[in-house]
């Protein structure tokens, strides 16, 4: 709400004072409030009954208040507030809201006879209600829409009713570039990249202007290059392999499939023959065509020429031990098929199990000892072979050696000697009275009485055992030692044999008991008898 300045307010208080001074009231003398200018009872501030709205601004209808107050102080709405001289001019609401007729209720900026408030555009004197409706992507007739065929949609620069033929896409007008994508960029009507036109002759997803060969579906761009001979991915170049996908050696196999494409032998399909390489190209060479043990022979019928290999048939590829079995090689008493013919030979084996063969032994095989087995006859040939004793009395040459029952009865073998005992015998008992400790024998032979003595010498336990020969090589031998009526007596007994000029086996057994006099009997218990009763231990010894 806007009031008069504070300068009009001091001549209105001037002249009320002055008005005071000559009359008394309004009211008095005419019996009617008046709008004087003059401040009257129930009147704060002055002539207040004639601003109804308050908006210190005076009623100009009222006469009275025409006469006395200038224009400017003069309200020609006394009952809108929002209506004074000091009230801005509003626009297009037809209402003269400064007071001033000549203050126009808006403009017309572009001077096309519709003012700025009625006027969706008033820079553009085209654009007005009511106007026509043209081609220039503008709202000219102020509906609030610009015609489909006027927008400009995709922002190309080009619109529908001057070229555009399809306003969704900025790359489509008259005139534009033609792409490979099956769609009319140039606005004539076609899709006209290729003379196909765009399409998809073999449906793979690729249109003809893009795809190398349109009439075969497994050929297009971003394919995988697989080996066929074509340009699956169309990069120009049939690349599953660095050859170019060709048949080098005319054998029907392209090079990206073909294992060896300068040979016409090898191929996938084809038929392996024994000739060291792969001929059917499974990325193995069959080991029959390969020489494992380095001898120059393979396993399988030799076709071929290469890797150094000889011959084929080879019985034992086996690398390292079957270098010594090929064809063509020498036949060796050894246990092994040499020469690859006919097998092992009878003379190799040994066929009574005996441990030798016929032929003079020159293998390494741990169930062989040694060769000139004189009898292999399965079963009874065991009792014959080199090693054996001869058994007097038996009308067989044991030992394959001078004849039959050479040196019974004659001793001429002689056995003296230090001999090794496998396991050493090493026993106590009674307190460690009774110690054995014995790990070699000496040997005396004097045919047909034996002395053996135990070893270390020194010792008392076994001692020196004598006794005889009950054959050439059968012997049993036994010594005594008194315990002195204070302890053990030990009785001490060896029988064996000589199953070879230097190996034996035996038995040794001991015996202890106590004479009636022990103190320490072994019988008593107090010597922990159960520790010095008979003991036996078999043995083995060699020289």
């Amino acid at each position: 709400m806007s009031y008069p300045s504070r300068l009009v307010q001091v001549v209105l208080l001037v002249f009320s004072m002055f008005y005071f001074s000559a009359c008394t009231t309004d009211v008095s003398i005419t019996g009617v409030a008046r709008c004087d200018g003059v401040a009257q009872a129930g009147e704060s501030p002055v002539d207040s009954l004639f601003d109804a709205d308050g908006d210190g601004f005076f009623d100009a209808a009222n006469p009275d208040c025409a006469d006395i107050y200038a224009e400017e102080f003069l309200d020609c709405d006394d009952g809108n507030e929002d209506v004074n001289p000091a009230a801005p001019e509003l626009e297009c609401n037809d209402i003269d809201d400064d007071c001033d007729p000549e203050t126009p209720d808006g403009y017309d900026a572009d001077m096309d006879g519709v003012l700025a408030c009625d006027d969706c555009d008033d820079q553009d004197a085209d654009n007005y209600p009511g106007n026509a409706e043209i081609c220039d992507g503008l709202d000219n007739d102020c509906d609030g829409v610009i015609e489909v065929d006027g927008a400009d949609e995709d922002g190309d620069g080009w619109r529908i009713c001057a070229g555009d033929c399809d306003d969704t896409r900025a790359d489509a007008y008259e005139g534009a570039l033609e792409l490979c994508n099956g769609l009319d960029e140039d606005c004539n009507g076609l899709s006209d990249f290729d003379a196909e036109g765009e399409a998809d002759g073999d449906l793979d997803g690729s249109l003809s202007c893009e795809d190398c060969d349109d009439q075969d579906a497994e050929n297009f761009p971003g394919n995988t290059e697989v080996c066929d001979g074509a340009d699956n991915d169309c990069n120009h170049v049939a690349d599953a392999d660095a050859a170019g996908e060709v048949d080098g050696d005319n054998d029907g196999a392209l090079s990206c499939s073909d294992c060896d494409d300068g040979d016409p032998d090898n191929y996938p399909g084809n038929t392996e023959v024994c000739d060291g390489a792969d001929n059917d190209c499974d990325v193995v060479v069959p080991n029959t065509e390969i020489d494992d043990d380095g001898d120059l022979y393979v396993e399988c019928d030799w076709f071929g020429t290469s890797g150094g290999v000889v011959g084929g048939l080879d019985c034992d590829d086996t690398p390292g031990s079957g270098a010594a079995r090929h064809p063509g090689n020498t036949e060796v008493c050894d246990g092994i098929d040499n020469d690859c013919v006919g097998g092992v030979p009878a003379t190799e084996t040994d066929d009574d199990g005996d441990g030798y063969v016929e032929c003079v032994w020159m293998g390494g095989s741990s169930a062989v000892l040694g060769g000139l087995d004189c009898d292999d006859t399965p079963g009874s040939g065991a009792g014959r072979s080199p090693g054996l004793t001869e058994i007097c009395g038996d009308g067989i040459d044991n030992n394959c050696a001078d004849g039959v029952d050479e040196g019974c009865g004659t001793g001429s073998t002689d056995y003296s000697g230090t001999w090794i005992l496998t396991p050493a015998i090493a026993y106590y008992c009674a307190l460690g009275m009774v110690n054995i400790s014995l790990n070699s024998l000496q040997i005396t032979d004097a045919y047909p009485s034996i002395l053996v003595s135990g070893l270390p010498l020194g010792t008392t336990q076994p001692g020196s055992m004598s006794g005889t020969f009950s054959s050439p090589t059968e012997f049993v031998v036994s010594s005594f030692l008194s315990g002195a009526g204070i302890g053990c007596d030990e009785t001490y007994t060896m029988t064996g044999e000589f199953t070879s000029l230097n190996t034996l086996t035996a038995t040794i057994t001991a015996d202890f008991y106590a004479p009636p006099t022990s103190m320490l009997g072994c019988g008593d218990p107090i010597t922990f008898t159960p520790e010095c009763l008979a003991q036996s231990w078999n043995v083995i010894g060699t020289r």
